[in-house]
């Protein structure tokens, strides 16, 4: 499965061990090696340079966190279109893992576009950053493209096309509307977090579907991007 919705091949898994020491005699009579009061869980090693993450790239960016989210909810999704197994347990990190990363993006683009209209969020703004709503967040931007469509003299996106976006987060909505359905199996009150009448979720479809929605948002913080690069430079000149 790629953006454009086609399957990909198979590929191999990369076998790899998080931990070597202290498990040989666990190993040997064939059982996993429990926690030691020793382990020291959050670290890095230098012999396996390629499993340390860096976590201080930048202290004034949330793109990990957006684009983590997403990677982790395509690569699940494309792993179950490969192995065929699965589904059912991973379908909840997957659609959890998508729809966070919509919201860290709204979030974004909401901060962005208030920063290159020079000002800060207002009050009902910053209400709804704190919110995990897509609707609201959605609701929440959609002047603020505007705005910045008609300040940087940029054509704002055509009206069939952010149809087509608020039709999909009003989806999204519909079947988790606070960021929980897909986290936890029972609701505050005890009651199934997912809605009754949805029996069944067909993985390749929803997953192309958000790459879809997640590549426009991406393109729409790419003009904001180019954007403020241009004032940017413009100041740079005076």
């Amino acid at each position: 499965m790629n953006g454009t919705g086609a399957p990909q091949a198979a590929k191999p898994e990369r076998d790899f061990t998080l931990e070597t020491e202290d498990v040989t005699a666990a190993a040997n009579h064939d059982q996993p090696a429990p926690p030691h009061k020793d382990d020291v869980l959050v670290r890095s090693d230098r012999d396996a340079w390629q499993m340390n993450a860096c976590l201080n790239l930048s202290r004034e960016s949330d793109y990990g966190f957006r684009h983590g989210y997403r990677r982790a909810g395509f690569i699940l999704a494309e792993w179950v279109n490969n192995n065929g197994v699965e589904q059912d347990s991973l379908v909840f990190p997957i659609v959890h893992s998508y729809r966070h990363h919509v919201e860290l993006m709204l979030k974004h683009l909401i901060r962005s576009g208030c920063s290159l209209l020079g000002r800060e969020a207002t009050s009902q703004e910053t209400g709804t950053l704190r919110c995990h709503s897509l609707d609201r967040l959605w609701t929440a931007f959609m002047p603020i493209l505007a705005a910045v469509s008609e300040a940087s003299a940029m054509s704002p996106p055509p009206d069939d096309q952010l149809a087509g976006v608020e039709s999909y987060i009003r989806q999204i909505t519909a079947v988790d509307p606070g960021s929980d359905s897909f986290r936890y199996a029972y609701s505050r009150d005890g009651t199934p977090s997912i809605v009754q009448e949805i029996t069944h979720l067909k993985l390749l479809v929803f997953a192309n579907h958000m790459e879809r929605l997640c590549d426009y948002l991406d393109g729409i913080d790419g003009c904001f991007t180019w954007y403020k690069d241009g004032l940017d430079e413009m100041c740079a000149n005076l």
